[in-house]
Parts: structure tokens; sequence; C-alpha cells
């Protein structure tokens, strides 16, 4: 099992498996597009190995762990302009390897308990990308943001991606953190409210 736990941390992350079928049902994160994706098709593509999706769990002292949120990572290949190339030493190519946030979400009810949790599941990502990166090239850490979720991606260290192919994309604005060039994601460790 995957863990994350930051010394005042109480989230830790295991990867899904069909024993989290029944507990996933009752996951509620206000966007349709990703309550559905996480019921009905993180199994099957974690299982095909088209994309793997990592449940977040908030620890109850007295047991009965909850869902805080999950996240999804799938391989990407970045194409960045030539001024884009400029600032990063060593990149020569136009095209560059990297991890992909394919989903991400926060249940609601955990918010009562604990806030950060997409922090806390970024900085997840962002130390799998890291770990990736020794075993194959991988040099970004990428997302599709909605537009609501531009500042956090933007607080997080991210930058939106200026190449035409994703300026013309406008229902999601593509943005990338350099794994080699970053601090990792929320410095701090989610805060039990």
């Amino acid at each position: 099992m995957d863990q994350v736990h930051p010394s005042d941390s109480r989230l830790y992350f295991t990867p899904l498996t069909p024993d989290h079928r029944d507990g996933i049902q009752a996951f509620s994160c206000s966007v349709p597009d990703l309550e559905a994706f996480l019921k009905d098709d993180a199994l099957r593509l974690h299982e095909s190995h088209i994309s793997f999706t990592y449940l977040a769990f908030l620890e109850h002292a007295q047991g009965g762990d909850e869902l805080a949120g999950y996240i999804s990572l799938i391989a990407d290949a970045l194409t960045l302009e030539q001024h884009e190339r400029h600032d990063i030493p060593s990149i020569e190519f136009s095209v560059v390897p990297a991890v992909k946030v394919g989903r991400l979400a926060t249940n609601l009810a955990s918010k009562v308990h604990i806030r950060g949790t997409g922090t806390a599941m970024m900085r997840f990502a962002f130390l799998k990308g890291l770990e990736l990166a020794t075993l194959v090239g991988a040099r970004f850490l990428t997302v599709d943001a909605l537009e609501g979720a531009v500042s956090f991606y933007e607080r997080l260290g991210f930058v939106k991606n200026t190449a035409r192919t994703y300026i013309k994309k406008k229902q999601f604005i593509s943005m990338r953190l350099d794994l080699f060039g970053s601090r990792l994601p929320g410095g701090v460790a989610p805060l039990a409210a």
C-alpha cells in the first residue's frame, strides 16, 4: 500500500482495487463528471493500465477510515515552445515526457474533518512523478485545469503551457510543474480541522 504520512497528517494513499467498489459509491465532490469517473470508469482503466487511481483516506483514531478524495495518474507528453525550453537547461526537444494528473477530486464529506486534501494529493502526485522519473523519462507533472482551479495549481507552482496546441483548448487550461526545478507542492501537510 502506498502511503504518505507527513508528521501532522492523517491522510494515506492506496491504489484503487475491486475491494473499494462499494466504498466509492457514496463519493460526492459536486462535479458529476469526476464522481462518475470514480464510480464507473476508474477501476476498469486502472486494471487496463490506462490510468492508475489512488484513493486518499482520512485515518480516524476510532477506525472506519473515510474516503477523502482520489487522484488518477497517466503518462503524458508535453509540447514546449522554444522560449519555454530556453528556461530549462538540457531540454532541447519540443516534446518532453511527463506524468499527468488525469483526474483529482476531494470528497465533500471529508472537508468537515480536514482541509488541504487537494494539496496533499498533488504532493503525492509530485512524489510519484519523481519516483517514476527514476525508472523512465519524465520531466514534468502536468494537468488540464478547469478555469476555476487555475489559481489552486498556480499556488502550487504550476505554470500555463503556451504552445498553440494547448491554447486552442477552451475547456481546460494546460499547466505544468517541473519535477526537477520546483519545490514540493504544498510544503506543509494538510491540517486537521
